[in-house]
């Protein structure tokens, strides 16, 4: 999971970080959407809750794809 609030996100670090096909998560504001793009197994737009945090890792974990 990866909380993009605050944080400077470059091209090649996103390439690092998703080369090995592991699956993450972003939890992320509207000034992020341009980050949208890329192969993450679901995005979570703020305000989100623990609940909705819990229910994508738990979909994740069982291999179905949460709804965003």
């Amino acid at each position: 999971m990866l909380d993009l609030q605050d944080q400077t996100v470059t091209d090649p670090l996103l390439a690092a970080l998703f080369v090995l096909g592991a699956p993450v998560i972003a939890i992320a504001g509207a000034a992020d959407e341009s980050l949208r793009a890329h192969p993450w197994s679901t995005w979570l737009r703020r305000p989100v809750t623990l609940g909705a945090i819990a229910t994508a890792v738990s979909q994740v974990r069982s291999g179905l794809r949460p709804e965003a």
